[in-house]
């Protein structure tokens, strides 16, 4: 469990008690590692949509706005913070708003922010997403042992909230840039690549493959 939930760069998330899923679990070091969000994401998306549905709802696909963000129908639900503990071990730290009122949400991501009970119309409680998820999390880190991230790579793909969408990249890193990153990046979102990697193609069709970043959608989500 968490006392309080973080987000990257350390910013805050909303995490009132009762209302939402928030906890941290050790796992061993994966290969690749960059790959570690990106599947935690896929089993947070699976859990919801399984325990949404034992709870009468019809969910609508729930999405991975990378690198560690969940969206249900064009508003954020969740999201996923790793972080090495030592050499051999990572921390996925998870927060899913489960209940969350609407009021509860802070006023700049109130009308951006959601949780399951109003994406789909259904109430479900953490405690009936804890199992859900923590299946789902040992299948995909088993899976991305076994088979690499091949499998993982095409379920997002299906997922992907940004796909084909505008965006501007923030505090971004790419291997092969030497150009000024502290500059915001334009382009359009294409895909994810075999590293784990979001495929940046730009105005003047450069494709720019982003370790890192903080994206801003400038049009609606799925």
């Amino acid at each position: 469990a968490q006392d309080r939930g973080r987000g990257r760069r350390g910013r805050s998330w909303c995490s009132p008690p009762g209302h939402g899923l928030y906890l941290s679990v050790l796992v061993p070091r994966p290969e690749p590692a960059a790959w570690l969000p990106l599947v935690a994401g896929l089993a947070a998306a699976e859990a919801v949509e399984t325990a949404a549905g034992r709870a009468g709802a019809d969910p609508p696909l729930v999405r991975l706005k990378w690198p560690n963000d969940l969206y249900c129908r064009g508003r954020k639900i969740g999201g996923i913070l790793c972080e090495a503990a030592d050499r051999d071990l990572w921390v996925v730290g998870i927060g899913i708003n489960c209940t969350t009122p609407e009021a509860i949400f802070p006023p700049e991501v109130r009308g951006r922010a959601a949780s399951i009970a109003s994406a789909t119309g259904r109430a479900v409680p953490p405690g009936r997403l804890f199992r859900p998820l923590s299946r789902a999390l040992g299948a995909w880190l088993h899976r991305l042992d076994r088979e690499g991230p091949g499998t993982a790579r095409a379920e997002i793909r299906r997922r992907d909230a940004l796909a084909g969408r505008a965006v501007e990249a923030a505090d971004w890193g790419a291997p092969d840039r030497s150009a000024d990153r502290s500059a915001p990046l334009r382009g359009r979102a294409a895909g994810i690549d075999e590293t784990g990697a979001l495929v940046l193609v730009t105005g003047s069709g450069d494709r720019i493959h982003l370790v890192s970043g903080t994206l801003h959608p400038l049009e609606p989500l799925p």
